[in-house]
C-alpha cells in the first residue's frame, strides 16, 4: 500500500471561554505565530490526521460564572470510560514536538479505535466542539459532574456521538454515569510500532487547574515499581562524570515508569529527595501540574531540557532535583533548591512513587571541594 503525507491543520493557543449558566459555549481560534509544519507519513486509507502540536494546545479560560469544584481531592471514585489497553501518557508527560515544551495535562488512555467511550460520571453536557477546526481526530465532548470537576472527553469520532448527547448538550439535560458518549477516533500515527488510538481526558478544577484523572479513576492492576535509570550531578544544564563538584551545582535523575505496558514511558507520579540524611523534601506530586491551569510553565525547570524528550518516537524524562513547590510571587515561577556548597562529601536519596503506590529510591553521593586558589 503507497503511503503519502497528510497536512494537518496546525493550531495553537485556542481559546475557550465558557458561560455554563448561560448554557453557551463560545471558542475563538488563533493561528499560529510559526511556520513550523510537521508531515506524517498516513495511508490513504486513514481518515483524517493527528497533528502533534494541536494536542490538547489550549490555552482554557473559564468564564466567571463557571461553577467547577477547587482542586482538591474528589469525594468519589469513578469507572473508567472503556478498560484501558494501557496508559500511552499521563498529565506529567513531557510533550516537544516544535520545540515548546508542555506538560500533557490529561491521559492518554489507549484503546481500539471504535471502543465505546461511557462517560465515567453523570452530569450536564457542557461542551461538544470540533476544538482545532476541520481536524476531525479533535472532536470533544465535556461533561461538568455534581461535585464540579469538568471532564474532558477528547478525539472522539463525531459520526459515534449518540443524538441524545447532541440534544443533552442543546437542552441543558444531564446524562447518567455511563452513558455513551461516542467512540474512539481512529488515529493516524504509530508510536512504537503501534497504532495511538486512544482517548485523551482532562479533569479540570477551579481556574481551569489540570487535575490528575488517576484522582478520579478505580485503580489499575499496576504492581510494578518506576525505575530510576540514572542519578548524579548536573552542572550548565548537563551531567558531569565526575562526582567533584567546584561551582554552582544540582543534583538530577531519570526516572521512568510503565502502565500497563513495555515501551510507552511516562514520569513518576511523585518524587522526594532527602539531602544528607536529613527529612525527605517534596520535588512535585503531580495530582495537579505545577503551573495550575499553564501547561507550558515550570516545565523546563522540572525537566532537564537536554536530557528529556516526548514526541512519538523519543521518551527520556530526566528530573531536575532542585525543583520545589513553592511558588515565587515575583515572577510566578518555582523557587529553586539549594544543594550543600560545605567541602567535603554528600549524599541525597531520591525517591519516586507512580499513583498505585509502587516505589523506587536512589542513592546519589558526590564531594564539593575547594575552589582551586591562583596565587598571584
Amino acid at each position: 500500500m503507497t503511503t503519502t503525507p497528510l497536512k494537518c491543520p496546525s493550531a495553537f493557543g485556542i481559546l475557550l471561554s465558557s458561560t455554563l449558566a448561560a448554557g453557551t459555549v463560545a471558542s475563538a481560534s488563533a493561528e499560529p505565530s510559526f511556520s513550523h509544519k510537521h508531515n506524517h507519513q498516513h495511508s490513504q486509507t486513514e481518515i483524517g490526521c493527528s497533528d502533534p502540536m494541536a494536542e490538547g494546545q489550549r490555552v482554557l479560560r473559564l468564564g466567571s460564572l463557571m461553577p467547577t469544584a477547587h482542586a482538591v481531592t474528589p469525594a468519589a471514585i469513578h469507572p473508567w470510560p472503556f478498560p484501558p489497553l494501557s496508559i500511552g501518557h499521563t498529565s506529567a508527560s513531557y510533550q516537544n514536538y516544535s520545540g515548546e515544551a508542555y506538560f500533557h495535562h490529561g491521559l492518554d488512555i489507549r484503546g481500539a479505535a471504535g471502543t465505546p467511550i461511557l462517560a465515567s460520571v453523570g452530569g450536564r453536557v457542557a461542551n461538544i466542539e470540533n476544538y482545532i477546526p476541520g481536524n476531525l481526530a479533535y472532536w470533544e465532548v465535556a461533561i461538568l459532574d455534581d461535585e464540579g470537576f469538568l471532564w474532558q472527553y477528547h478525539h472522539i469520532e463525531k459520526s459515534s456521538i449518540p443524538a441524545g448527547i447532541w440534544n443533552s448538550w442543546r437542552n441543558g439535560v444531564k446524562v447518567e454515569a455511563g452513558a455513551k458518549l461516542g467512540e474512539i477516533f481512529k488515529w493516524g500515527n504509530y508510536s512504537f510500532g503501534e497504532r495511538y488510538d486512544h482517548l485523551h481526558l482532562n479533569v479540570l478544577a477551579s481556574g481551569g487547574t489540570y487535575m490528575s484523572p488517576f484522582l478520579f479513576l478505580e485503580s489499575l492492576p499496576d504492581r510494578v515499581a518506576p525505575a530510576i535509570l540514572a542519578a548524579g550531578v548536573l552542572q550548565g544544564g548537563r551531567s558531569v562524570d565526575d562526582s567533584d563538584v567546584d561551582g554552582p551545582y544540582s543534583l538530577y535523575a531519570t526516572i521512568h515508569d510503565l502502565i500497563l505496558h513495555t515501551k510507552y514511558v511516562v514520569p513518576p507520579h511523585r518524587v522526594e529527595i532527602a539531602i544528607d540524611g536529613a527529612a525527605s523534601e517534596l520535588v512535585w506530586d503531580f495530582q495537579s501540574l505545577p503551573g495550575g491551569a499553564n501547561i507550558n510553565r515550570s516545565v523546563d525547570e522540572f525537566f532537564v531540557p537536554d536530557m528529556t524528550c516526548g514526541d512519538y518516537t523519543c521518551r527520556e524524562l530526566t528530573i531536575n532535583l532542585a525543583f520545589k513547590p513553592e511558588p515565587l510571587a515575583l515572577n510566578n515561577n518555582h523557587d529553586v533548591r539549594k544543594f550543600p556548597t560545605t567541602p567535603g562529601q554528600h549524599f541525597a536519596v531520591v525517591s519516586a512513587w507512580d499513583f498505585e503506590g509502587n516505589s523506587v529510591s536512589k542513592k546519589i553521593e558526590w564531594t564539593v571541594i575547594k575552589p582551586t586558589i591562583i596565587e598571584p
